[in-house]
């Protein structure tokens, strides 16, 4: 993400500034990106179950938005520049937008649906004793808003749709840098020396 932040800085540096909002848009997706995988960690510690949930399903949610931000961004910025970019990519980014904001909505509506108060499940310990008790069926097994088959192909698919990412992202402009030169200690020694001689 610095790398493309600073790859978008000089960008912007040589090209037209009035296409400057999409350098900004791309800079802006990268560090929310930065930051929202600073949350991921969380997932692991905030199980999806009990007091934790909602804030388990809503990183995850963040997470997707920004994912698709960050791929959305390279494509404006493309755009923006006249940079090649395939009808297959525009496609793809397309389909990914709608595949994110169904995997969302119904992943919501889904989430939500669910009695959380009739199935109380606020640690692992609690889940076995209710399963011991023969009561767990009854009170958590409830028909799902959203079709499991359904949320599992949303879930599934957005995922080898990020997979294809490498392959439909449209090229950026490599970063050149040509001032710095490797040497070994015998060549920075005689350099030196010069530079001294020359001072004086």
């Amino acid at each position: 993400m610095s790398l493309d932040n600073l790859r978008a800085e000089l960008n912007l540096k040589i090209g037209d500034p009035r296409k400057g909002w999409s350098h900004w848009y791309t800079k802006t997706s990268n560090n929310l990106f930065m930051v929202t995988m600073l949350l991921w960690g969380a997932l692991l510690i905030l199980p999806p179950m009990g007091d934790t949930f909602t804030f388990h399903f809503y990183i995850y949610a963040i997470f997707v938005v920004v994912m698709y931000q960050v791929i959305l961004a390279n494509f404006v910025e493309a755009y923006q520049d006249g940079d090649h970019v395939s009808r297959i990519g525009y496609v793809w980014c397309a389909v990914f937008g709608g595949w994110t904001l169904f995997l969302l909505i119904f992943g919501t509506v889904g989430f939500n649906g669910y009695d959380y108060e009739r199935c109380p499940n606020h640690s692992f310990a609690e889940r076995d004793e209710m399963r011991d008790e023969g009561i767990l069926e009854h009170l958590c097994t409830q028909k799902p808003t959203i079709p499991i088959k359904l949320m599992s192909l949303l879930d599934h698919g957005w995922f080898v749709l990020l997979a294809l990412t490498p392959f439909m992202l449209p090229d950026s402009p490599p970063i050149v840098y040509t001032g710095v030169k490797l040497q070994n200690a015998a060549a920075k020694a005689a350099e030196r020396v010069r530079i001294m001689n020359d001072q004086l």
